[in-house]
């Protein structure tokens, strides 16, 4: 048998990929198929992994190998505010799955504000701004506004899908860049946002339901219009800080305002054919309000609610209903092409900035792979897809 080669790392490197990577050292040393005194070792310089063992390593916690041989740690992005989290709970307890999403996200802007300046292009700082103590509805109104989506355009998509994409494309349209997160569970993070400028960041759940990703987005963007980034499952009521609470409250009034209008809510002919302020609502109607708006019947229920149209007792009887419901799927559709995943991940803005920076000579092939995760080959195909204003879910 050849003899394995040494690979002379920096031991404090690796327990800082390690633990920048969000795993514990009996989770790498699973991952890795070694006993956990080996890893130590390794970390602690008694002894050297060999060369296959480094870029193993590198896989599982998503580093260059050249990141071991360094003398010291490179800058790390500061953590991102977790507003899953519960009262008095430190934050930086997402899984590596979250967490390397997290920093993807980072990165991908970092090089996305590279790309603007080589290019010659700027992007303005987001120009949508609301305060806590703003009435909801009023912020619902400025974010539509601040979209240029009309209630007519959002009746007219024609499927979950379409709106999706639309509201994606408005939102990308004002120099927002929308990423979609994969592998995570819905129940660890629905979404999370940067909101850092300009460029700033929106990322939801591709294993959401696509209303639940819908609202998601209007959530998010509303974090932005509030410069208050982070980390969000979107639920209320639970033990987490107070003032987090008071944020992610505000946020869910002001996209579910954003999302179902007041007054076209009121106007609608469900509601408008209804005696008088109705406070029960048949399965079939909340489904028709549903379609038409494209949020969930839960989402639908809780704007009734909120409107004044229905009781707090028979929302919280319909949302155990619902609860108990089997959890609509995803993107679903089988296999996805990888231009598509590629979109469908980063987004038109994103992937539109890389492609231009290739053609123009500003990045190497290599560059386009790590940023897209995307094979040269494929790239015909992913600019007929911008051009074609394809799908990108």
């Amino acid at each position: 048998m050849r003899p394995s080669i040494p690979a002379y790392v920096n031991g404090a490197l690796l327990t800082w990929a390690r633990e920048d990577a969000g795993f514990s050292i009996e989770q790498a040393a699973k991952k890795l198929h070694v006993k956990v005194e080996r890893l130590e070792a390794w970390e602690q310089g008694e002894r050297k992994p060999s060369v296959a063992q480094v870029k193993a390593l590198g896989r599982i916690y998503h580093r260059p190998i050249a990141v071991f041989f360094l003398e010291s740690p490179p800058a790390a992005f500061r953590p991102m505010h977790d507003y899953r989290r519960l009262a008095g709970r430190e934050e930086g307890f997402e899984s590596p799955e979250l967490h390397y999403q997290v920093r993807r996200a980072h990165e991908r802007r970092a090089l996305a504000l590279e790309l603007l300046e080589v290019l010659g292009d700027t992007a303005a700082p987001m120009a949508l701004r609301i305060q806590l103590t703003d009435d909801h509805e009023a912020a619902g109104r400025k974010v539509r506004d601040f979209l240029g989506v009309t209630v007519h355009q959002q009746r007219g998509w024609h499927d979950a899908r379409e709106a999706f994409n639309g509201w994606r494309a408005a939102i990308e349209q004002r120099d927002v860049l929308v990423f979609q997160a994969v592998k995570v569970p819905v129940s660890e993070a629905r979404g999370f946002s940067i909101s850092e400028q300009p460029l700033p960041v929106i990322a939801v759940n591709r294993k959401d339901a696509l209303y639940g990703r819908i609202f998601s987005l209007m959530h998010e963007l509303a974090h932005l219009a509030v410069q208050r980034g982070g980390l969000c499952d979107l639920r209320e009521g639970g033990a987490r800080a107070a003032d987090d609470e008071q944020v992610e409250v505000f946020c869910n009034a002001v996209a579910a305002a954003a999302l179902m209008p007041a007054q076209a809510v009121l106007d609608h002919p469900v509601v408008q054919t209804s005696k008088g302020q109705r406070q029960e609502w048949s399965d079939e109607e909340l489904d028709s309000l549903s379609r038409d708006f494209r949020v969930s019947r839960e989402a639908t229920l809780r704007r009734l609610l909120t409107l004044g149209r229905t009781t707090k007792a028979f929302y919280e009887h319909k949302r155990r209903e619902y609860l108990q419901a089997p959890p609509p799927e995803g993107s679903g559709g089988g296999p996805i092409q990888p231009y598509a995943d590629a979109l469908s991940t980063g987004g038109r803005l994103f992937a539109g900035l890389v492609l231009r920076g290739y053609y123009e000579e500003r990045i190497t092939s290599s560059d386009v792979a790590d940023a897209l995760n995307l094979g040269l080959k494929h790239l015909g195909r992913l600019e007929q897809a911008l051009t074609a204003a394809r799908p990108t879910v």
